[in-house]
């Protein structure tokens, strides 16, 4: 960490040094830039949240990148020649590399050149250091959609195409609390566990757009669909929606189905799981615990099979009742 953080000063002595500070989960984040150039993507998907002034942070994270400060990143910051008590994973497709130091409660992010910013930057910034750093604190991402109504939190979990971000984003234009999309926290150390978010920025996918096209005009990235899905900015619109902590009560798992009303019925955990568990593993560097603690949350929270109407203007309304009608032991 001392090559990178070596580097990151030397990045600031030819660009102005920004700070951000920014309170999520419960954490205070420092983030120091080297130079404009990725403040906005690193922070617009977490601008929602609180800010902090008094006190030390609880993690520092250092973001910079080479083209645009001139500064290359160090050999020995490089995984395979690093500190073996530095966690370290480079990015597919920009070649971005991640670093987090959990002795001194420091972090890096660094790309070889920031422009353009990759879609996931803009979405999910820093997201596989917040993996890390919250899941040492008993706290899990998890691959989902999650709202929420009077107090009660559900999951929406499954793998893309099944309906999920459809079903938050349909509920959120509905009124209902929005948690968050593509990723939420899970605090596994409440009881019962506690889903919180992380990002205001949604995906969806053109299709589903089509279907929801009040939504159209939060748009970010209309001519950049690098991974089939546009951006969604709510953070600014919807930030009264948006909860930050609710007791997880219901997992939901959706398929889409023809019928004129949306069915809930209970779902084995095994299933859940399935629908939660790999596309999380897969897109986050997981921990040695991951899948042992999305394990104990299907256990510890009642699962449910949903088949969506095919009426997507009846899909909120039943979320709604259902949630509403659900009892703090799962019963509907």
């Amino acid at each position: 960490m001392t090559a990178f953080l070596g580097a990151f000063e030397g990045a600031t002595g030819r660009m102005p040094s920004i700070e951000r500070r920014i309170t999520v989960c419960g954490q205070r984040l420092l983030l120091r830039f080297a130079g404009e150039w990725m403040v906005d993507s690193q922070t617009a998907s977490l601008a929602h949240h609180s800010t902090w002034n008094a006190g030390e942070p609880d993690l520092t994270v250092t973001i910079w990148d080479t083209a645009s400060t001139g500064v290359s990143l160090p050999e020995a910051c490089r995984p395979a020649d690093g500190d073996p008590q530095v966690l370290a994973s480079y990015h597919v497709g920009n070649f971005g590399l991640s670093l987090l130091e959990p002795a001194s409660a420091t972090a890096g992010y660094w790309l070889p050149d920031a422009a353009p910013t990759p879609n996931h930057d803009r979405g999910t910034p820093l997201r596989v250091i917040l993996n890390w750093w919250l899941g040492l604190r008993g706290i899990q991402l998890v691959h989902c959609s999650g709202v929420a109504v009077a107090g009660a939190a559900a999951l929406i979990v499954g793998p893309g195409g099944s309906g999920k971000s459809t079903s938050s984003l349909a509920c959120l234009l509905a009124g209902v609390g929005f948690i968050g999309d593509d990723y939420c926290a899970v605090d596994m150390s409440s009881q019962p566990p506690a889903v919180r978010n992380l990002y205001s920025v949604a995906k969806l996918a053109p299709e589903s757009l089509a279907r929801l096209p009040a939504l159209r005009r939060h748009v970010i990235n209309p001519d950049s669909l690098e991974d089939g899905k546009y951006l969604l900015s709510l953070g600014t619109v919807f930030a009264h929606q948006i909860v930050e902590m609710a007791p997880l009560r219901a997992i939901l798992v959706p398929h889409l189905a023809d019928g004129a009303e949306t069915r809930f019925t209970p779902a084995r955990p095994l299933a859940a799981l399935t629908a939660l568990a790999p596309s999380t593993l897969i897109q986050a560097p997981a921990r040695a615990d991951s899948l042992a603690r999305m394990r104990d949350l299907v256990a510890a929270v009642p699962c449910f099979d949903v088949a969506l109407s095919g009426d997507l203007t009846e899909v909120p309304a039943a979320i709604r009742r259902f949630l509403s009608n659900l009892s703090p032991g799962g019963e509907a």
